[in-house]
């Protein structure tokens, strides 16, 4: 049976200076990790899968021990319901992603503005050039 790490309090994580993986309690596998530097981040272990994983929670100061321990209870019941967190993360980020990606492409920006300055072309030559140098050079980059 694995040791039960001791709950520490807010001041008791303050204190911790020394780089390495700290228990601080109160939620299983929750960890402080202080690097060598001096950076400090949340750690939440756990068991998927038979797998171990390790999924951060955020820096320390910015995310408090009372907030990575409500984290560390979320990621906790989502491994009980079946879940893999880092994978739910995964698709959340993924689908932020594509959804972000559909707005608006390099293409259509560059016909929307070359609609609304059609008018300020001295001829035709000029209103196809404008479009067709878009099309030739930065729409096989930019796309």
């Amino acid at each position: 049976m694995p040791k039960k790490a001791r709950e520490l309090s807010a001041y008791q994580v303050r204190r911790i200076k020394r780089p390495g993986l700290h228990a601080v309690g109160g939620v299983d596998g929750l960890c402080l990790n202080v690097k060598a530097s001096g950076a400090r981040s949340w750690i939440q272990r756990v068991m998927v899968g038979g797998r171990r994983r390790e999924m951060g929670l955020g820096a320390y100061p910015t995310v408090t021990l009372e907030q990575a321990r409500e984290r560390g209870r979320e990621i906790r019941d989502q491994v009980w319901a079946g879940v893999d967190p880092l994978a739910a993360r995964r698709a959340a980020q993924n689908a932020l992603r594509a959804a972000q990606a559909k707005r608006l492409t390099f293409d259509e920006a560059a016909k929307l503005c070359h609609q609304a300055r059609v008018h300020e072309f001295r001829n035709e030559k000029h209103k196809k050039d404008w479009i067709r140098s878009l099309d030739a050079y930065a729409s096989p980059t930019i796309g």
